[in-house]
């Protein structure tokens, strides 16, 4: 059955009291507890390029990445130590209950004192020992490899900390839409109260203003919830706590959504010249290659020099307190019960699993980009149309609210208008940020280096 529409006297009643707020206050409705409010964007504030370096320079990642590369270091001079010599000096002293004493040749010769006294020093010398030479090279391919992967694992951080920054933007615009939301529904709900009390509408107006409510407090909460946990995750990043304001990165965001992308063929050229993982990886292949020569050249004789120097303070009957003695050694190992050859084919296995790694790596980069560059033209068209649809939707909730208050439209329309504007919001936002994401994204597959970083 169709309600009577309102009568004259009746609207003018429904003026004066909507123009009353004290009067138009919910009824006996308990308050939520409801989070703090989003902040507001910013133009100020921590910006991303200093979230970036912050982060690089706190990362546990990034510090362990140098030792190991500090460690590889160290190996590459171990190995190179082989090539040296090394000298050794050895010193004794024998305290004895006796002494002996010879009368030789018509003189007393102490044989044997109390306290005797010896010193010996000895220098081994390598003088050819060819499996040194590619055990050193794949110390040193290592080292380089290590170096560059630490490089890279900074790099990889400064894109993980951007990403992150964006994603607290994202949530923190999702966030006060949400507070816009909860806010209109609290207005019309004072609205459909006023309304309900002149005897305009029924009271169903009101449950349902009372329901917009209660639906908006629980978006204000979960999007307070994403807020923290987006903060949070870049507070880890950044070894701190994430209080400061937030600045919008402007230029990036206008970067991301009209920079002109290359050619797909020479973005991906670009990516295999300039990803540090490739070539790190490059020089692990040769380094697993050099290790892998290094068993045949074991049947090759290895050759070695000794010096050695003695020192006494009981000459004997030789009557010297000092000798020395010079010796090479010839080591020919002809056989060492297969040991060489299963360490051959152990090497060349590895390396030859090392070549298809970088195989697929080198392969996955024309993915890495193909993907990031689809992210970013299905972000980029989007855009537009999610700038519209906010338009549009916050125009029609405006509208259908005046609609509301003029007794045209129902309560259920209003709530639908409030939740549609609520979506395309937090449509927008989302789009915008993803574009960010999808802009690093494929820095990442490049090679490049994140805003505000140069290497």
């Amino acid at each position: 059955m169709r309600l009577p529409g309102p009568s004259p006297f009746a609207l003018a009643l429904l003026g004066l009291v909507s123009c009353a707020p004290a009067q138009a206050q919910e009824t006996d409705r308990p308050a939520a507890d409801l989070p703090p409010p989003a902040q507001r964007p910013s133009t100020t504030g921590l910006t991303v390029e200093d979230a970036i370096r912050l982060a690089m320079s706190r990362d546990e990642r990034v510090r362990q990445a140098r030792y190991e590369a500090d460690a590889a270091e160290a190996r590459r001079g171990r190995a190179r130590a082989f090539f040296f010599p090394e000298f050794d000096v050895t010193g004794t002293y024998t305290r004895r209950p006796r002494q002996i004493v010879r009368a030789i040749g018509g003189r007393d010769v102490v044989v044997q004192r109390y306290n005797a006294l010896s010193g010996t020093a000895v220098m081994n010398v390598p003088i050819l020992w060819l499996g040194g030479i590619p055990l050193y090279r794949q110390a040193l391919l290592e080292q380089e490899a290590a170096a560059l992967t630490a490089t890279e694992q900074r790099r990889l951080v400064g894109f993980e900390t951007a990403d992150a920054f964006v994603m607290v933007l994202s949530a923190q615009e999702i966030a006060l839409a949400a507070e816009r939301r909860l806010a209109f529904a609290q207005e019309r709900l004072r609205d459909a109260a006023a309304r309900a009390e002149a005897g305009l509408v029924s009271s169903n107006d009101v449950t349902r203003g009372e329901l917009e409510v209660a639906n908006a407090e629980r978006e204000v909460s979960l999007a307070h919830g994403q807020l923290q946990l987006a903060k949070t995750e870049l507070g880890h990043l950044l070894v701190a706590s994430v209080e400061t304001p937030l600045a919008t990165p402007e230029s990036l965001l206008a970067a991301a959504a009209d920079q002109t992308l290359a050619p797909l063929d020479v973005q991906v050229a670009r990516g295999r010249g300039r990803r540090l993982d490739l070539e790190a990886g490059a020089k692990r292949v040769l380094a697993a290659e050099e290790a892998a020569k290094e068993p045949a050249l074991r049947l090759v004789p290895r050759l070695g020099g000794q010096l050695l120097g003695r020192y006494t303070n009981e000459p004997g009957l030789a009557g010297r307190t000092f000798d020395w003695q010079g010796s090479a050694t010839l080591t020919w190992p002809l056989w060492d019960g297969g040991v060489r050859s299963a360490e051959a084919r152990d090497r060349q296995a590895q390396a030859s699993a090392e070549r298809l790694g970088q195989a697929a790596r080198t392969r996955d980069v024309a993915l890495d980009v193909q993907r990031a560059r689809l992210a970013l033209e299905n972000a980029r068209a989007t855009q537009e149309a999610a700038r519209r649809a906010r338009e549009r939707a916050a125009r029609h909730a405006q509208e259908t609210a005046e609609l509301y208050r003029q007794g045209l439209v129902r309560a259920l329309e209003v709530a639908d208008a409030n939740l549609q504007q609520f979506e395309a919001e937090v449509t927008a936002a989302r789009d915008r940020y993803a574009l960010a994401v999808a802009f690093f994204d494929l820095k990442v597959a490049l090679g490049e280096w994140p805003p505000g970083v140069d290497s």
